[in-house]
């Protein structure tokens, strides 16, 4: 074997060593899945809005949160009818339909 070759067979086995003393030092990643089976929800399920969990005081779907959002509710009910309960007792009263005492 001439020297030349000897060089560049050196100079091969050389950086061939390094290339694999470099890819032993760097950390393995673990290999990606090819495929991933897409999984379909079959069931009938109402499904929850995000948060329903949570259980921060201001959280809309807490129990006591909906507590107070239903006596809210009910007090504007009571309030909006006696409203117009009175409004409906004004309308029928003698004095706005123009009846006078016979």
């Amino acid at each position: 074997m001439s020297k030349r070759r000897k060089n560049q067979f050196k100079e091969a086995l050389d950086a061939k060593r390094e290339a694999l003393e470099s890819a032993a030092k760097q950390p393995k990643q673990e290999p990606e899945p090819e495929w991933e089976p897409v999984i379909h929800d079959t069931s009938n399920a109402v499904p929850k809005p995000a948060g329903w969990d949570d259980p921060t005081p201001g959280n809309p779907y807490t129990d006591s949160y909906r507590a107070m959002e239903r006596e809210r509710v009910e007090r504007e009910v009571r309030e909006n009818r006696k409203r117009d309960r009175a409004e409906v007792e004004h309308l029928n009263s003698p004095e706005v339909r123009g009846i006078t005492g016979v």
